[in-house]
């Protein structure tokens, strides 16, 4: 917030530009009423510190003043509750925000989609179907299922670096050059377990979860086998792996 600020004021100068922020979460994080509380108190205490506070200057501030700024806040965040029909205004899924434009799109159609959020720690997807305007209605994104799985970039650099002969606690040297390094197809067989459990648990998972639990019909399955897939974050760049979640998870070869 303090380097958003600055920035802001920088290219605004005067008057000087009113912030707003919307903290962006894991659809299964926002989902969760312990995790999504969590992100809540995260977003409205780093909202109230710089209110109170101002933007924080590098080299920021003594542990001794941190403290003492985590226990004014948090108390007066705490002491407040939000109410339900608030909660968007300070965190919402990363999903929805990352998919406004291709919703909005005329170009995309409404169906059922699969978005799939490789990060540094963890893999998120959600399933969903959009629904494109009538002459009354913008439209709407209807969710259908959303999970979490801590395997992501984090996970493959450690198997790349492993494979190079360095200690897995050396992961962070070869981030960046995944997609140089996988293009020989012997490091591809090598980190073939890292890969697998990004594509198995972080989005093969969720689909069988909404499988289940819609009990859907022949009919909706054949409709899902047509789904389309948005692939996000970091991961999305690195060859073997985008073309393994572009696969279909009822392809009996990898589910």
């Amino acid at each position: 917030l303090s380097l958003a600020a600055g920035f802001a004021r920088g290219r605004v100068p005067n008057p000087k530009p009113r912030l707003g922020m919307t903290l962006g979460v894991p659809m299964s994080f926002f989902q969760a009423r312990e995790t999504r509380s969590a992100f809540l108190d995260v977003a409205r205490f780093a909202w109230r510190l710089l209110q109170w506070r101002g933007p924080l200057q590098w080299p920021w501030m003594s542990s001794q003043a941190a403290k003492k700024a985590v226990c004014t806040v948090l108390d007066q965040v705490r002491g407040r509750p939000t109410e339900e029909a608030e909660l968007k205004l300070w965190i919402r899924s990363e999903a929805e925000a990352a998919l406004l434009w291709p919703f909005k799109s005329p170009a995309v159609p409404e169906g059922p989609y699969v978005s799939v959020d490789v990060g540094a720690g963890t893999t998120n997807t959600s399933l969903f179907r959009i629904l494109k305007d009538s002459a009354h209605s913008e439209g709407k994104m209807a969710f259908l299922a959303a999970g979490s799985a801590g395997f992501g970039m984090d996970s493959l650099d450690v198997a790349l670096a492993q494979h190079a002969g360095m200690a897995p606690s050396q992961w962070h040297e070869v981030r960046g050059t995944e997609t140089a390094r996988l293009s020989d197809p012997g490091v591809v067989i090598a980190c073939d377990g890292a890969l697998d459990k990004i594509v198995r648990q972080g989005r093969n998972r969720v689909w069988e979860v909404a499988r289940r639990r819609y009990q859907v019909s022949e009919a909706e399955i054949a409709a899902w086998r047509r789904s389309g897939i948005f692939l996000l974050g970091g991961g999305r760049a690195v060859g073997p792996l985008k073309g393994r979640l572009l696969e279909h998870p009822y392809d009996t070869s990898r589910v």
